[in-house]
């Protein structure tokens, strides 16, 4: 158990082990109010949850092991300080019903949390996939900006953000240097970041219908470039 757990008295200690073992058999547990700042490991080790409930504590993300409990329909984890939810939480395919706090949600971004449970945990299973095909593709999500986790994707070949209202594209697209193909049409932009011309390995950039009025400079860079398509 955490030492926040300890600290309350063997009381609580017990009560505490008590509900993670009744668990392994109701598959529903209760671990609010407990001062939790990490989610411990004895509860992502629980993979026959249902239920997982983890109001009231300190929690500022949820791990990665969170995408072990394949059987969760249900969490809540409100009054927390959630930032971040991990790509590993899309690995929930049965997830159904996800309540937290989104004041401080950073990751997804608002767009995709407005979109609920479904909206969430479909840009949550994106992410995650893409580690395996190299492929992401969020598409009508309604972002209005890149995410920045995307920054962080390097080994991406193939990226599609068509369809949203995205009117300015972050320096940090530069990153991703593995990139081959790139879709950003139907969207905002009336221009790109000289850091898009990092992309060396780009051969194929589908910018059509945005408010572009001239090319931008940075395609001269891109040397690999074999498709442009900019109606």
């Amino acid at each position: 158990p955490p030492r926040c757990v300890y600290e309350k008295g063997t009381l609580f200690l017990i009560k505490y082990m008590k509900r993670c073992f009744e668990a392994r058999v109701t598959g529903v547990l209760d671990a609010s109010n407990y001062g939790l700042s990490v989610v411990p490991t004895e509860i992502t080790e629980l993979t026959s949850l249902t239920y997982l409930k983890l109001d009231k504590n300190r929690l500022m993300t949820l791990p990665p092991e969170i995408g072990n409990l394949e059987s969760l329909t249900e969490l809540s984890a409100t009054e927390n300080r959630m930032i971040m939810l991990p790509a590993e939480f899309g690995r929930l395919e049965n997830m159904q019903n996800l309540k937290i706090d989104v004041e401080d949600l950073r990751s997804p971004p608002e767009e995709v949390v407005n979109g609920g449970t479904r909206g969430i945990m479909g840009y949550l299973k994106y992410m995650y996939n893409s580690r395996i095909d190299k492929r992401l593709v969020l598409e009508t999500f309604g972002l209005q900006y890149v995410p920045p986790e995307i920054g962080e994707l390097r080994y991406l070949e193939h990226l599609s953000l068509t369809d949203n209202k995205i009117s300015s594209v972050s320096a940090l697209i530069g990153n991703l240097t593995n990139l081959t193909t790139l879709f950003i049409s139907q969207n905002e932009l009336n221009s790109l970041p000289g850091e898009l011309g990092h992309l060396q390995k780009l051969r194929e950039l589908f910018l059509d219908k945005n408010s572009f009025t001239v090319l931008p400079p940075c395609l001269e860079k891109m040397t690999a470039l074999e498709l442009l398509s900019i109606r």
